[in-house]
C-alpha cells in the first residue's frame, strides 16, 4: 500500500498538459496500477489481461469509461509478454540462458492453467496466429554480460491443433551468413553470427501464412514461411541519411531546438512492427527506436569524441564541428568513406522515424524522415524530446540519444480503412497515420497527456469485439503506471 501511495503521489505531482492534434484519439477511461506493461484482450469475457513484473492483472472494461482491476495474481517469475486468442491466454517468461517458460491458460468463467511448456532461451514477445491454430514467440537469446553464455536466437513455433503442444524452434542457421553480412545485416557481440541474431517483435499476416520478425540490434527483418515452418530470409533495413533536408536531426543537449543536416547515418533498429495487406501485397511498418548493445565484454557504441579520434575526416562534411554541444553516441561500425578513404559519415542509433517495407522482398517503400520530430516541435515545443521516464520536463533531454524514440506500432481497421498508431516512448504520446494501398502513409493526428508517460504495450479492439461497439485503442504507459482506453473517431 505504501508503494502504491508513493507512486500515486509522484504521478499526480507531475505537471499534466494535454496536447492534441485532431480528434482521432479521445481518452475515455483510465486507471492507475503499479507496473502494468503489456496487455491483451479476451472479447468473450470483455476482460483485459495484463502483466507487470510477476503480477497478472484481470481488468474489467465492460464499461470502458470506468475500467476496474478485477483480480491480481502472483506469477512464479517475471513475465515478458502476454497474448490472447479465442478463449486461450499465453504468458511468456524469459527464463535463464538455457530455457524460457510458456504458460497456456484457458478461460471460461475463470482462468485455468492448462500447460507449462519449456521453450527457448530469452522467450520474449509471443503472439497467436489470426486463425488461432498456432503461436509464435521471439527467442531473443541474449548473452550474459561477459558473453560466457550466448544462446542462439530464433523463433518458437507452437501448434495448438492437438493436445501435445510440442514446441518447435525455428533457427536461422540454414541461411548464408556471409551473404547476409554482405547485404548489411549487423553482427553484434563476440559469438557467431547466428548467435548474434536477436528476435525482438513478431507480426503475422492476416491469412496466417507469413510472419515477420524484427531483429532490432541487427537492424534487420526476418521473414517466415509458416506453411514450411521455416525462416526463409533476413532483410537488412538500411539507414536514414541525416545529411538530407528531409532527414534533419536535433542532437543538442541545450534547450534551443536547432535542426541540422549532419554526417550521420541512422540505424533503424526497429522495436515494434506491424503488418497489413492490400490485395495480394503485404507490407510491414516499423517503429525505428534504435538500440545499441552495452555489455561489460562488448559494446557497439562510443561517445562521439572518442569515435572520431584517429579517423581521417572528410573536411567537406566535418568543417563545422557538427557534433559540438552534443552527447550523442556513435556506432563502432566502420564509417562511410569517400574516394580518398576519409570518413564522410558515421552511424548513429535510431532514426526518429517510422518506415514502410515491402513484406515480400524487404524493399524500403517510404520513411517518415523528420516528419515526427517536426510535428512534435510544432505541437509540443515545451516537451520536445523530453525524458518522460524521469517525469521532469526538460527540452532536448533526449535529443542527443534517440529523440522521440518510436517504440511500438499497431494497426487497426475502421470502416474499411486502415490506421497505424505509433507510441513514442520517451517523448510519450500517440501518433496516428492513415494507410492507403501501401502508398505513403498520411499523418492524421496526435494525442499526448503528459501525466501518461512511456507508452509500451498497445493494442487495438475492433468495433465488433468492443464492449461499446466502437473501435478502441488500449495503451499501457510503463513509466507512469497508467492504463488508458481511447475512443477512436475518424472525424
Amino acid at each position: 500500500m505504501k508503494i502504491l501511495f508513493l507512486l500515486f503521489f509522484f504521478v499526480t505531482c507531475v505537471q499534466a498538459d494535454i496536447i492534441k492534434d485532431g480528434n482521432f484519439l479521445n481518452p475515455i477511461g483510465k486507471l492507475q496500477a503499479e507496473n502494468i506493461e503489456i496487455a491483451t484482450y479476451l472479447p468473450a469475457a470483455k476482460k483485459v489481461f495484463a502483466i507487470g513484473g510477476s503480477t497478472l492483472y484481470e481488468l474489467d472494461i465492460s464499461n470502458p469509461e470506468n475500467p476496474k482491476i478485477f483480480k491480481q495474481t502472483k506469477l512464479p517469475w517475471n513475465a515478458s509478454s502476454i497474448a490472447a486468442s479465442k478463449n486461450k491466454l499465453a504468458i511468456a517468461f524469459p527464463g535463464n540462458f538455457k530455457e524460457g517458460i510458456l504458460r497456456l491458460y484457458s478461460f471460461t468463467d475463470s482462468l485455468i492453467l492448462e500447460q507449462e511448456i519449456k521453450t527457448c532461451s530469452g522467450l520474449d514477445m509471443v503472439t497467436f496466429s489470426p486463425n488461432g491454430n498456432f503461436l509464435l514467440g521471439a527467442c531473443e537469446g541474449s548473452p550474459s554480460d561477459d558473453f560466457s553464455e550466448d544462446p542462439e536466437g530464433g523463433v518458437l513455433y507452437l501448434s495448438l491443433e492437438n493436445s501435445k503442444n510440442t514446441p518447435e524452434f525455428l533457427s536461422f542457421n540454414h541461411l548464408d551468413s556471409a551473404r547476409l553480412i554482405s547485404l548489411g545485416v549487423r553482427k553484434i557481440g563476440e559469438s557467431s553470427f547466428f548467435n548474434s541474431l536477436e528476435p525482438e517483435y513478431i507480426t503475422i499476416a492476416s491469412d496466417s501464412k507469413t510472419a515477420w520478425v524484427s531483429l532490432q540490434e541487427n537492424n534487420a527483418l526476418a521473414k517466415i514461411d509458416l506453411s514450411k515452418k521455416q525462416i526463409t530470409d533476413v532483410f537488412p533495413l538500411g539507414v536514414l541519411d541525416h545529411s538530407k533536408d528531409s532527414n534533419t536531426i536535433v542532437i543538442s543537449s541545450s534547450e534551443e531546438i536547432t535542426r541540422k543536416k549532419l554526417p550521420l547515418l541512422g540505424i533503424r533498429g526497429p522495436d515494434g512492427i506491424a503488418s497489413f495487406s492490400f490485395g495480394n501485397k503485404s507490407f510491414v511498418l516499423t517503429a525505428n527506436e534504435g538500440a545499441d548493445v552495452d555489455y561489460s565484454a562488448w559494446k557497439d557504441s562510443q561517445k562521439w569524441e572518442k569515435r572520431l579520434k584517429g579517423e581521417k575526416l572528410d573536411s567537406a562534411c566535418f568543417h563545422a564541428e557538427p557534433f559540438k554541444n552534443s552527447k550523442i553516441k556513435l556506432a563502432k561500425d566502420p564509417c562511410l568513406k569517400n574516394e580518398s578513404g576519409e570518413c564522410s559519415a558515421f552511424y548513429s542509433f535510431g532514426t526518429r522515424s517510422i518506415s514502410l517495407f515491402d513484406g515480400n522482398n524487404g524493399k524500403l517503400l517510404w520513411d517518415s524522415g523528420n516528419l515526427l520530430e517536426r510535428k512534435m516541435e510544432k505541437l509540443a515545443k515545451s516537451y520536445f524530446n523530453w525524458n518522460s521516464k524521469k517525469g521532469k520536463v526538460k527540452v532536448n533531454a533526449r535529443s542527443s540519444s534517440k529523440g522521440i524514440e518510436p517504440e511500438n506500432v499497431v494497426i487497426g481497421d475502421i470502416e474499411n480503412q486502415k490506421y497505424a498508431f505509433i507510441g513514442l516512448e520517451r517523448m510519450s504520446g500517440i501518433v496516428v497515420f492513415e494507410l492507403e494501398n501501401g502508398k505513403n502513409p498520411q499523418y492524421k493526428g496526435f494525442f499526448m497527456d503528459s501525466s501518461d508517460r512511456g507508452p509500451e504495450g498497445m493494442f487495438f479492439i475492433p468495433a465488433e469485439n468492443s464492449p461499446t461497439k466502437e473501435p478502441l485503442l488500449i495503451v499501457c504507459y510503463e513509466y507512469s503506471g497508467t492504463f488508458v482506453i481511447y475512443r477512436i473517431s475518424q472525424k
